[in-house]
């Protein structure tokens, strides 16, 4: 198990991800200084990271 990065939040899954049923920790860690490439990192296995981006960059008439 990996132990949070010091002031990263950590994001904890009431069910884990379909096809990754070990990982429900994550952190959110910022991957650019745009701060639009943003990973979702494990912290139950070393060697999963999802890549997050907010749609607004790359669909700006986007509307929530």
């Amino acid at each position: 198990m990996i132990e949070p990065v010091d002031d990263l939040p950590v994001i904890e899954l009431v069910e884990a991800m379909p096809g990754f049923p070990g990982d429900r920790r994550f952190a959110l860690v910022r991957l650019d200084d745009d701060g639009i490439l943003h990973g979702l990192r494990s912290l139950d296995r070393d060697d999963l990271e999802f890549v997050v981006v907010p749609p607004a960059p790359f669909y700006p008439r986007l509307r929530p």
